[in-house]
């Protein structure tokens, strides 16, 4: 008799939730959340990118930097319009979120304006992503430069530790 063993996947959908106190610290992300506490009060660095695979909590701790510095302009590649260098009047701090999956080469060369003007207006600029700005698909030579100064971070995937904490956080909740 062969007998086949089958892991049955339980779909369990549950809010998304990105406040500070449901963030689980681990050691897959302790020195993303560490800079993110503390940038830009200790380190006055424009740009810092967070990079790493798709779960791993980049866009959580890009929305907890979003709270603690009200006003902050939140970007993704679905919602380009205009162009960049436009956003940098309307406030001091910028999340651009996914930011390796942007292809159109015209926004792309006014974020390189944006990014000048950020820097140069001492405002704050972060950027998640799936890798570091030095693999980015980036033609134009200028902003590949620009980009190779940002401060990155990279996360892993978290743990078995950090997954039944954050489980457990999410199950406590409903």
């Amino acid at each position: 008799m062969n007998i086949t063993k089958r892991q049955i996947c339980l779909e369990l959908k549950f809010p998304t939730d990105y406040r500070e106190n449901v963030f689980h610290v681990g050691p897959c992300n302790v020195e993303a959340y560490n800079w993110i506490v503390r940038w830009p009060y200790e380190f006055k660095t424009p740009f810092s990118c967070i990079f790493g695979p798709s779960g791993a909590g980049k866009t959580h701790l890009a929305n907890i930097w979003r709270e603690r510095h009200k006003g902050c302009v939140w970007i993704t590649p679905e919602m380009i319009q205009g162009a960049p260098e436009d956003l940098v009047h309307q406030a001091d701090y910028f999340v651009l979120d996914n930011a390796d999956l942007i292809r159109d080469e015209r926004w792309l060369f006014g974020l390189f304006n944006a990014l000048q003007a950020i820097e140069k207006e001492n405002k704050f600029w972060l950027m998640t992503a799936k890798k570091p700005p030095s693999r980015w698909s980036i033609i134009l030579p200028d902003l590949k430069s620009r980009l190779n100064l940002c401060h990155t971070l990279g996360m892993i995937l978290p743990d078995d530790s950090t997954c039944l904490a954050v489980f457990n956080k999410i199950t406590r909740r409903k």
